[in-house]
């Protein structure tokens, strides 16, 4: 019963559909494995997880003091993905983007990080890992930009290293920081017109179904403004790393929509 009940599960199938151009097919340990995580964020209220750590005036006011710095936030696309422009926009706010491959167990999972710590570097500091879809490479820069602008203008704990990973999207919304930071990835990839045809309304009936839905629509999207197709990434681990992403940003570009007028 429980095979048949995950064979009919629209999630279930989505990410069968994800997979299902990788060279090395596994049908029922990836999905299954992979359907109990992305159940759990399909399934999370990102409306009251956000409302618990920004009112409406604090998150709102946090977006308008980005776009002091960033006067086309919300408004235009950034839809760069070359990594020459996008060290040029980092020097721009007098950081030094760094490319590289990282090694170890996590080096996988691990997209990007931040550092500002002027006891240890001259200048703060991206790292984007190479390795991954130059999409998936833009989106950490982004993120990782929303670290340096929300420490250009809120401050934060000297020498702090803002690490991002692939692991656990949904666990960053319980770290302010690591919100603001994909508050500013969601606004620079759907401005808030394109958000509006694509979202309004959406949060708050965000279960399996909305999701399936949900995301072709992101993935059309994203194809149309960076020719980005998820079919040709590497493999069907980064796939699903494409798939938890889409995910994860979509739900929260929804809810600054819906719940916070933004």
């Amino acid at each position: 019963m429980a095979a048949r009940n995950r064979a009919s599960d629209p999630l279930h199938g989505l990410i069968r559909e994800v997979l299902s151009y990788a060279k090395s097919q596994t049908p029922k340990v990836v999905p299954d494995g992979a359907g109990r995580y992305f159940s759990a964020v399909s399934r999370l209220d990102y409306s009251s997880t956000m409302r618990s750590q920004f009112d409406r005036h604090e998150l709102r006011h946090a977006v308008s003091e980005f776009r002091h710095l960033l006067p086309t936030l919300n408004r235009s696309v950034f839809a760069e993905t070359d990594l020459d422009r996008l060290a040029a926009i980092a020097s721009s706010f007098g950081v030094v983007l760094q490319r590289g491959t990282f090694e170890g167990p996590e080096g996988d999972t691990l997209r990007g990080f931040y550092v500002n710590d002027s006891t240890v570097i001259r200048q703060p500091m991206i790292c984007l890992n190479i390795a991954h879809h130059r999409v998936s490479r833009a989106a950490a820069f982004w993120h990782e930009m929303g670290h340096h602008l929300t420490h250009e203008i809120f401050g934060g704990p000297a020498g702090r290293l803002n690490l991002t990973s692939t692991a656990g999207y949904y666990k960053r919304l319980t770290d302010p920081q690591e919100i603001l930071a994909d508050v500013v990835l969601a606004l620079a990839g759907y401005p808030k017109a394109i958000a509006a045809r694509m979202f309004r309304g959406s949060e708050g009936e965000s279960g399996k179904s909305e999701i399936v839905l949900l995301v072709p629509k992101v993935r059309s999207y994203l194809d149309s403004i960076t020719e980005f197709d998820c079919q040709r990434t590497s493999s069907q681990y980064e796939r699903l790393n494409v798939l938890a992403g889409m995910i994860h940003i979509a739900k929260l570009r929804s809810t600054l929509l819906n719940e916070y007028g933004i």
